[in-house]
């Protein structure tokens, strides 16, 4: 899984580059590469900005920061209009089931409901920044209209504790949480 995570992100975005460049099309088009906060990893500072340093920890973010260079790359190298955003967590109806929202989500409507009894997370302190996915669309289409590509940090600037997101979670079907803990859940 790793390596096909690594091919897709890294190489994949070299390849679509170089498919504009190859065809004539890349002073003829924008090219959008949507980057992660994994991309800082080991933090260094905080808040993050676009020119906090990179120090990835995992294997998507550093196929991931191969996608942001290269895409830096065919920008300097050959006059492409491309650019990078570096996104924070964005959260819709249409996030996967494995991510922590859907996963809070869906055990809060089976519980109001009985259909399931107990939610099993990792770390609720954890501190997320969390923002809507249209409004991460809308400021992609920005960057896209300016008229030189530049790199963007796209956030909320705030961050909130897992915690708080399944105590209003609950809150919103009124039911009331008791918590236990389990000592083997590391990740939230």
């Amino acid at each position: 899984m790793a390596e096909y995570i690594a091919d897709v992100d890294g190489p994949g975005t070299l390849c679509l580059l170089d498919a504009v460049r190859t065809v004539g099309l890349h002073k003829h088009t924008r090219f959008y590469q949507a980057s992660i906060s994994e991309l800082y990893g080991k933090v260094v500072e905080t808040p993050q900005s676009e020119t906090t340093p990179f120090y990835p920890r995992s294997t998507y973010g550093v196929a991931k920061l191969y996608a942001y260079w290269i895409t830096v790359n065919y920008r300097e190298a050959y006059g492409t209009y491309a650019c990078n955003g570096i996104l924070f967590n964005h959260e819709s109806p249409r996030r996967g089931r494995t991510f922590v929202t859907r996963k809070i989500s869906r055990a809060v409507a089976d519980i109001s409901v009985g259909k399931q009894h107990c939610l099993y997370l990792g770390n609720i302190d954890a501190q997320r920044d969390w923002g809507h996915a249209k409004d991460y669309v809308e400021d992609m289409w920005r960057m896209l209209q300016q008229p030189a590509p530049e790199d963007f940090v796209l956030a909320t600037g705030e961050t909130h504790p897992v915690r708080e997101f399944v105590e209003k979670s609950f809150q919103v079907v009124g039911v009331t949480i008791k918590y236990a803990c389990r000592p083997n859940i590391h990740r939230a």
